[in-house]
């Protein structure tokens, strides 16, 4: 993966733009850096259309992303910036757990396959570390919850199907020590999605950190938020239950099921949660949480009574397969990326903590567009500017606020290969992004053409779909991402 820098002027204030692309990130100087352990499908003699400074993709569409890279993880999926600005980490959902790469001529030296982990980048030197939990035999899993703590001195990641928490200590070049892990609670799984999972069959995702410190966590298939509070000095203490919001149950992995679980009649409790986000509930001054739910199309909330006591809050239908989603600084509106639907649903929130009427804003980037830009993360820069990754489109969509209640897409800026994650520098706003697939295929499919091994998760039976780099049909047209579409805010990049 690889990761970019910007700068994208606005008005009355200037930011950069930076993006994490899943081979790498993206900040936002002028330099770009490519991995040398990254086979680039760049371009060649006979592929005289491709522009300059532009990487072909194998699929037939090609992307070149504004900005400086740095590698990360395979498939690299969450992201956080620490409260001083100095470090970025991005969580990694690669396949394996040390399988072997046979050495190919003039494309990779004999290795082993990457594990999930989390690449932490030093944003003031460009230096890059990986570290992987191991903590948990045989589940080297991770999340797409990435959080530091209020000081910056602690790492905080959901661990995937291994049903934990990881903490990590951050040493003065951001580099990560795992130190502790913390089980979620066991919820009586059904068995067969316990043989996928840990223990409690959560599958934990989302991440957040609360305003006293303690660790929110969404589970997919255990369907609960849980929470773990800190002790005085940042370190995870154990995991309860915060909020229930239906029965642990099997839910495969397509949109818009209920919980299917066979020889058992179908629920409609709120399935597939996803992200969450912290935030104040405005009418108590509490910590509160905000849930995407995939399987059922809803925003939930839960509420702390501040005592340690959590209870479900109202609820909002917003679009198809909600996925990321962002709290103002102000807390007074919730964005939520609606992957399937290709839009953003923006919930204001009322003085004594209720929700108003969801407003949709579609994000397709060139008008009769089909659906497939697929929005799936989302980040505030103050209160009127929001930022929106669309993995569809290679693209992040720039939203800008009119000061009142209406929305509007002011532009797009180029990334990577298939961006899962944006976030906003807090210091000089700076705005990263991660591209899960970066630059092109690392393990493309069996192609006697190709000089690149053999995907191992394709070789053991596995989808492709899920490797970092994986072999998708030609696009009929791979030039029209940049026409009206990545470069329609070119004219903003400095």
């Amino acid at each position: 993966m690889s990761s970019v820098r910007v700068r994208v002027s606005r008005p009355r204030r200037f930011g950069r733009l930076g993006i994490l692309v899943g081979i790498g990130l993206i900040a936002a100087t002028v330099a770009t850096r490519v991995p040398a352990a990254t086979a680039e499908q760049g371009a060649t003699p006979e592929d005289r259309s491709l522009p300059d400074g532009a990487t072909r993709l194998p699929n037939g569409r090609f992307v070149r992303p504004a900005g400086q890279r740095y590698d990360l993880g395979d498939f690299s999926v969450g992201l956080a910036v620490s409260p001083s600005g100095q470090c970025a980490a991005s969580t990694g959902q690669g396949w394996g757990v040390g399988q072997p790469i046979p050495a190919v001529a003039g494309v990779n030296t004999a290795g082993m396959q990457p594990d999930e982990g989390i690449a932490s980048i030093d944003l003031t030197s460009g230096h890059t570390s990986f570290a992987v939990p191991g903590l948990i035999a045989n589940k080297h899993m991770m999340g797409i919850g990435v959080a530091y703590s209020a000081d910056g001195t602690h790492l905080y990641a959901s661990g995937g199907g291994g049903d934990a928490v990881y903490q990590f200590d951050v040493g003065p070049s951001c580099e990560l020590h795992v130190v502790r892990s913390v089980t979620l609670p066991a919820q009586a799984p059904p068995a067969s999605t316990s043989g996928f999972t840990g223990a409690s069959a959560g599958y934990d995702r989302g991440l957040a950190v609360t305003s006293d410190g303690s660790v929110l966590v969404t589970t997919e298939y255990g369907r609960a938020l849980s929470v773990i509070p800190v002790d005085s000095t940042g370190n995870l203490t154990s995991a309860t239950i915060a909020v229930a919001f239906g029965a642990p149950t099997v839910v495969p992995h397509s949109t818009n099921i209920l919980n299917f679980v066979a020889g058992v009649t179908n629920d409609t409790a709120p399935s597939y949660l996803y992200a969450v986000a912290a935030a104040t509930n405005p009418a108590t001054g509490a910590p509160r949480a905000y849930v995407s739910a995939e399987g059922t199309r809803q925003l939930l909330v839960a509420d702390s009574d501040g005592s340690g006591g959590w209870t479900a809050g109202p609820v909002a239908t917003v679009g198809d397969h909600p996925t990321g989603l962002a709290v103002s600084p102000d807390g007074r509106s919730v964005m939520v990326a609606n992957a399937n639907s290709d839009d953003v649903s923006i919930v204001a929130v009322n003085a004594d903590g209720t929700l108003t009427p969801v407003t949709n804003i579609a994000l397709h980037g060139l008008p009769g567009e089909a659906t497939g830009s697929s929005p799936d993360a989302v980040a505030f820069d103050g209160n009127d500017r929001v930022y929106v990754a669309l993995a569809g489109d290679n693209a992040i969509a720039v939203l800008e606020r009119d000061g009142q209640s209406h929305w509007t897409v002011s532009g797009y800026v180029p990334t990577g290969w298939y961006p899962t994650a944006v976030a906003v520098h807090p210091v000089d706003h700076s705005v990263l992004a991660v591209a899960a697939k970066g630059l092109g295929s690392r393990y493309p499919a069996d192609n006697p053409a190709s000089l690149l091994p053999i995907p191992f998760a394709v070789a053991q039976g596995g989808s492709p779909s899920l490797l970092p780099n994986s072999v998708t049909p030609a696009a009929v047209h791979p030039e029209v991402q940049l026409p009206a579409l990545n470069y329609d805010d070119k004219a903003n990049i400095r």
